[in-house]
């Protein structure tokens, strides 16, 4: 679920849909992308075309999309209305014939062996500053799991390995998707079954197996006592939103919209436009969910471009502009 509750997706190289792009225009797609579906207005818009064969897609805390990928490398970043490598021979060329040009995979340093398809971008608090900000991506052909720093390249990234969080000889090690908790930790879902290969159509997977894993830091394991978000107080929803887990900063985002809680407009104007050490100390992340919160309010456009002082913010309020729905 994105910034805004909008449902976004990647489709893989063999997926083919029949869709709405705006409200009048239908178009057929075909092949990679990222797309995005508002269940209000019921648009669907396609985020960025192309993307390699993708798998899992995570959005950061400064609203930067990514997704895991079928190669050797720590897949592709996405800015809105981006054109990415996919597969010619199958899919045709980019749908817009003045793309002089599309991104490739974010270019990579470190073990190339495929694949890394589950994915996710740990901004989690719990495990410490060695693994925040950094990709996380199990390789369940190989038995492991990557950490990856992602290092700005223009208006890419790229990426370099660190040590791997997990590596195992047990064959039977499948981690097959990611992501991060409520309390912190790193979650997995490893399918735990030797054969990891579509090929054959007998039906001879383990199905008795599974097993969900949590990495947590050796010290012991978080102390989080039940919660429920949906009657917290305004005042407690805009504490979360500087959060150090980014699972809470989303989550209280989307009940301030649910919630309808306009009487928080003003306290959300400020955040968003707070530009003051103590607030930069806090993060960013706080001032652009109160910048989505605060749109949301209005039902219009947001603080003036010129007065938000991150280029990231700015960004993110094009992006806004830019939205369907």
């Amino acid at each position: 679920m994105g910034p805004r509750r909008l449902a976004l997706r990647r489709e893989r190289q063999y997926d083919h849909r029949q869709c709405f792009v705006r409200r009048d225009e239908e178009r057929e797609v075909e092949g990679q992308c990222i797309w995005r579906y508002n269940p209000r207005s019921k648009v669907f818009e396609i985020y960025a075309e192309g993307g390699g064969n993708t798998f899992s897609l995570d959005i950061d805390s400064k609203g930067r999309v990514f997704s895991g990928t079928n190669a050797g490398n720590r897949g592709m970043h996405y800015e809105q209305g981006s054109y990415g490598v996919k597969g010619w021979g199958k899919h045709g060329p980019l749908t817009n014939p003045y793309a002089f040009g599309y991104f490739e995979h974010m270019a990579h340093e470190g073990d190339n062996r495929r694949f890394s398809q589950a994915y996710a971008i740990y901004e989690g608090g719990l495990l410490g500053s060695a693994y925040e900000g950094r990709i996380i991506a199990p390789n369940s052909l190989h038995n492991l799991v990557y950490v990856s720093e992602r290092i700005p390249v223009g208006s890419d990234f790229r990426t370099k390995d660190e040590a791997n969080l997990v590596t195992t000889p047990d064959r039977w090690f499948r981690p097959v998707c990611a992501g991060v908790g409520p309390d912190g930790g790193f979650y997995m879902g490893d399918w735990y079954d030797t054969r990891l290969s579509h090929v054959s159509p007998i039906d001879d997977w383990d199905k008795s197996n599974g097993r969900i894993y949590r990495i947590r830091p050796a010290s012991g394991a978080p102390k989080l006592k039940p919660f429920d978000l949906h009657k917290a107080s305004g005042d407690e929803l805009i504490g979360l939103l500087s959060h150090q887990n980014e699972w809470f900063r989303k989550q209280a985002a989307n009940e301030i919209g649910w919630c309808g809680m306009k009487e928080l407009l003003p306290r959300l104007i400020e955040m968003a436009k707070n530009n003051d050490e103590q607030a930069r100390a806090r993060g960013a992340v706080g001032r652009r969910h109160a910048r989505w919160r605060e749109r949301r309010a209005r039902g219009g456009s947001i603080v003036a471009q010129r007065r938000l002082c991150s280029p990231l913010g700015r960004a993110h309020h094009r992006r806004q502009g830019e939205s369907v729905g």
